[in-house]
């Protein structure tokens, strides 16, 4: 075997006798250099909510100071250029690509590019190793699998019991496939058994196969034949496979968002040319506001658009609004006419129909909602109702629509009270009854009632407008009118956007305080898709 002169290694340690490792040794076999890639410690804190055991620059030196490292590079925490190695090739050309587990479609694009080049790829994966149950990178890739993404598993031998026994649980697969026909129709674990041919009926860009197999070619071969299926294996090395499928899954969030914030501009576009049109008023709000006065344009890892309208300008909109968008790709969606008497939020929205997104948008009332509204593009608008200067009036108001929100609440497709866990145990047991009598009274009923309380205020020249479709814990703030008025235009990338009229005031007035600082790095992700717990501005 012939040494090549310099390979790139992906790899990572939690402790400086781990870089002495069999793996690193191996190495040198094929090469006599190593450029060795490590991560930033704010791919620790974004992938985990948590600090490196060695920071970076520790690592790095150790490393350097190792015979035969040539040089230490950074995976950086927002890696999501799909020619990431190719720009390392650029400034320190390698011909030995080293990777620790076969992290699917991007291993076949990183593969076809870099033999362009003339490098070769060694594999690291610990073959008939006993497979651990500390399989960390494998967790979090399946973790970061958008939560549309059918699982199948292909093969039902040992590695199916594996999988069943360490993953079933937390991500139970849709189905798996087997070459034995004795088992077509049969079930094991409680999962049916299919012939591979079965995956030909599946949209490949949604769905994940896990090839359960020790030696996996032959059933990668099958299965790329099949269609383009991205897909994984059980066997890893841990001190490298991580930070494939970090890379990978920074780059799919990546794309997710250059979508997102494409769409989201036709939407916005599409609200501002037809406000302008009309006479109406509207203000982005929130994160979206936060987007404006801190980048000029969206966060870049925000996924929705938030507006607020009068409760005059919106009622306009709300009449003429079939008419506006007849035989268009837009519709204005209504919280009291989602389809089935379902209730998710009481926010109206309009919905861009042409594409579709992997949204948790109208997640509450999904199998009960019309499927149309479903995985769509959205603005959120925020209705501004008058509030009573009188204190008093607009708390106990405010009261009683909470009230009728958690009987509302009733007619949804489920309840998730993990949401209100900041609740006391009579709190939860509040809401829980709630829920129950809502089931009973007829949703346009609690509509009308919410309704008609959103306007209590309606004929008053008061001072503040309060936000009565908006988030129910934040409902009932008061919001100073003269900060909105007719607003005024600022950019948002391309586009110039309408504001209120005071900005700043409007966002403290949310209790959006020091929104001008960034939020921590494991917090800078999107809301709307994946599993992801939420998104600090």
């Amino acid at each position: 075997m012939d040494k090549k002169n310099v390979g790139l290694l992906l790899w990572d340690f939690t402790d400086v006798q781990d870089s002495k490792n069999e793996w690193m040794e191996q190495c040198f076999r094929y090469c006599n250099s190593l450029i060795v890639v490590i991560p930033e410690d704010d791919v620790y804190r974004r992938a985990f909510a948590s600090e490196p055991k060695l920071c970076f620059d520790v690592k790095k030196q150790y490393l350097l100071g190792q015979k035969g490292i040539k040089e230490v590079l950074p995976i950086p925490f927002r890696c999501t250029e799909t020619n990431l190695f190719q720009k390392f090739y650029e400034v320190y050309p390698f011909q030995v690509f080293f990777y620790g587990t076969d992290y699917g479609q991007d291993f076949l694009c990183e593969k076809k590019e870099l033999e362009k080049l003339g490098v070769t790829f060694v594999s690291l994966i610990p073959l008939g190793a006993k497979l651990s149950s500390d399989n960390n990178s494998f967790r979090y890739m399946m973790n970061n699998l958008m939560p549309d993404i059918k699982i199948v598993l292909f093969g039902t031998g040992k590695y199916f019991d594996i999988y069943m026994e360490q993953y079933g649980s937390d991500f139970q697969p849709e189905y798996a496939v087997d070459n034995n026909q004795k088992l077509w129709g049969t079930k094991k674990s409680g999962i049916c058994i299919e012939s591979p041919d079965t995956l030909k009926k599946e949209n490949v860009v949604r769905t994940i196969v896990i090839l359960c197999c020790k030696d996996y070619g032959g059933m990668k071969e099958q299965l790329l034949s099949m269609g383009a299926f991205d897909y994984r294996i059980l066997q890893r090395n841990e001190n490298m496979s991580f930070l494939h499928e970090y890379i990978t899954a920074m780059r799919a969030e990546g794309r997710y968002l250059e979508e997102a914030h494409r769409n989201l501009r036709l939407l916005l576009h599409e609200i501002d040319r037809v406000c302008k049109e009309h006479n109406l008023n509207y203000y982005l709000i929130g994160g979206s506001l936060i987007g404006v006065l801190r980048h000029q344009d969206f966060i870049p890892w925000d996924d929705d658009l938030d507006i607020s309208m009068t409760r005059q300008d919106y009622e306009y909109l709300r009449k003429h609004a079939d008419e506006i968008w007849k035989d268009s790709d837009f519709r204005l969606v209504e919280p009291d006419k989602l389809g089935g008497n379902a209730f998710s939020d009481l926010f109206p929205r309009i919905l861009y129909k042409k594409e579709y997104v992997c949204s948790k948008t109208y997640v509450k009332v999904k199998g009960k909602a019309d499927d149309e509204i479903m995985n769509k593009y959205v603005i959120d608008i925020f209705l501004l109702d008058h509030a009573s200067d009188h204190i008093w009036k607009h708390k106990l108001v405010t009261l009683l629509m909470k009230a009728v929100y958690g009987l509302l609440m009733g007619h949804r497709a489920y309840v998730d009270y993990d949401t209100f866990d900041r609740l006391s145990s009579r709190g939860i047991f509040a809401v829980k009854m709630l829920v129950k009598i809502g089931k009973r009274i007829p949703a346009k009923c609690l509509f009308f009632a919410y309704e008609h309380l959103s306007r209590y205020a309606q004929k008053e020249e008061g001072k503040y407008y309060f936000e009565s479709s908006g988030n129910i814990n934040y409902m009932p703030l008061l919001h100073r009118r003269a900060m909105f008025g007719e607003g005024k235009r600022m950019k948002m990338g391309d586009l110039m956007v309408s504001v209120p009229f005071k900005p700043e005031e409007s966002l403290i007035s949310k209790g959006y305080r020091n929104f001008m600082n960034f939020p921590p790095v494991a917090d800078q992700k999107p809301e709307h898709t994946g599993r992801n717990k939420g998104v600090l501005w």
